[in-house]
């Protein structure tokens, strides 16, 4: 199955052989402080959920299902809630599933987005899930909007703001005080390197970071408190990059060189 690789985030270096899952590629991640889960997936399309135990190597094994099979959708999580925004199936959702990260089971709907759509962005404070652009059926993107739901409250989702560019298949992270969102394209013509950020806190608009050493799309992200690191991606129509880049997430600028993965 695809690798699941990891890296020590507050160390620059090369990633390490963690396991294997068996969802093929384009499912959405959420964690709490031990699990780490995965959910939905593509070619097919997948209802899945696993999980793995991030201070143990090892596969990752069945937690549950989605309430529709997907792939491309968001994800936010808290302490104890993971929560699965939007995708594709192949037709786009706004359906908002929720699952609790230390109880395996079927997910459960939680809301709506404010738009029907997949590929977007997304990240958490602690109590909300912020979720931005990404494409619908009636082209590459949906905008700028930004949306966001409070994580320990059933409903729908609620306009943030706007992003300083509209565009799919971008990378969320960040910490518990900014939002951060990487890359992104609309078309092999126009491709993004744009890093821009919210404080999530407070409604309101994006305002610009710096940018990325690699320009495209679909990278993977983690974080810690100071540190988030965007991992490979994707340049259509055919460029993979197995380069990893860090940003101190307090600070504004470009960013820097962190090592490689395995592979693109």
């Amino acid at each position: 199955g695809p690798i699941i690789e990891f890296i020590q985030i507050s160390t620059l270096g090369n990633s390490t052989n963690f396991g294997t899952n068996t969802l093929g590629i384009l499912s959405a991640g959420n964690s709490d402080s031990t699990r780490g889960t995965f959910s939905g997936g593509f070619n097919p399309f997948r209802d899945v959920i696993e999980y793995i135990t991030m201070a143990s190597e090892g596969n990752v094994i069945d937690f549950g299902d989605l309430t529709a099979a997907r792939a491309y959708a968001g994800s936010a999580s808290s302490s104890t809630r993971g929560l699965i925004i939007g995708g594709y199936q192949p037709t786009y959702l706004n359906t908002i599933d929720y699952i609790e990260i230390q109880t395996l089971g079927d997910a459960i709907d939680f809301g709506d987005a404010v738009r029907v759509k997949a590929w977007g962005s997304s990240t958490q404070s602690p109590t909300r899930g912020v979720y931005m652009s990404g494409s619908t059926s009636v082209g590459p993107s949906s905008g700028t909007l930004i949306e966001f739901v409070t994580i320990a409250n059933k409903g729908n989702a609620t306009t943030f703001g706007d992003s300083t560019a509209g565009r799919r298949a971008a990378t969320g992270g960040g910490n518990s005080v900014r939002g951060i969102f990487v890359g992104g394209y609309l078309s092999n013509a126009i491709q993004y390197d744009t890093i821009d950020y919210v404080t999530l806190a407070s409604e309101g608009n994006a305002i610009d970071f710096g940018e990325n050493i690699f320009t495209g799309s679909y990278s993977g992200a983690v974080a810690n408190n100071n540190r988030m690191v965007i991992a490979g991606g994707y340049n259509a129509p055919a460029t993979r990059t197995n380069i990893m880049s860090h940003i101190t997430i307090a600070t504004t600028g470009n960013a820097q060189d962190f090592g490689d993965m395995s592979s693109g």
